[in-house]
């Protein structure tokens, strides 16, 4: 059901969820995470949202949430967040699948939700 719901990431890590869960990102506010994107890149995100009607811009742990505040300003989107590393996570053999089950969540939860 969330198929057709347009979003931004952070930074393109998520292709092979994307694609068993039927999703597809949009774009993302940076090339790579180890680059602070220019004010040229943000202003084109943020020209982005506004022509596709964006749902959600993604944030992830350890990285300047000001970014996103700044993608989504003059937006309906609203800021989620996403955690591929597992950061906020307790280590342990269901690590992996933990890790998963709230990346779901966290894209059901801003997703799900008409702006």
């Amino acid at each position: 059901p969330l198929a057709n719901r347009p979003f931004i990431v952070f930074h393109d890590a998520y292709q092979y969820f994307e694609k068993r869960f039927g999703l597809a990102a949009a774009g993302s506010v940076t090339l790579s995470p180890d680059q602070q994107p220019s004010a040229k890149r943000l202003t084109a995100v943020r020209k982005k949202i506004g022509e596709l009607g964006g749902v959600c811009v993604f944030a992830e742990p350890g990285f300047q949430s000001n970014l996103v505040n700044a993608v989504t300003e003059g937006t309906n989107a609203r800021p989620g967040t996403l955690d591929p590393e597992g950061i906020t996570l307790q280590p342990g053999p269901e690590l992996y699948f933990d890790l998963l089950g709230v990346m779901a969540k966290n894209f059901a939860a801003c997703l799900g939700s008409a702006p």
